[in-house]
């Protein structure tokens, strides 16, 4: 009877992986069509060419203040000392 315990767990087992893989599917389908729907809405283009240019600027103006900075007038050796 042992046996058959087993058969019988891993034809349920069998079964549920099968029959959640094809609703997983499913329902990644579902997500992707609506996240392609949404990213293809003008608002949310807009919304992106608005973030887009917000972290251009941010961009630039950590640059700027990079470059504003004096360089270090203590390099550092590639060996430590002795």
């Amino acid at each position: 009877m042992h046996w058959f315990r087993r058969i019988v767990l891993g034809a349920a087992f069998t079964t549920g992986y099968v029959l959640g893989a094809r609703a997983g599917r499913r329902r990644y389908e579902q997500i992707a069509t609506w996240w392609h729907g949404v990213m293809n809405a003008p608002v949310a283009k807009e919304a992106t060419e608005r973030g887009r240019g917000l972290l251009e600027q941010a961009q630039r103006g950590l640059r700027d203040r990079l470059h504003a900075v004096p360089e270090d007038p203590w390099p550092r050796s590639a060996t430590a000392p002795v």
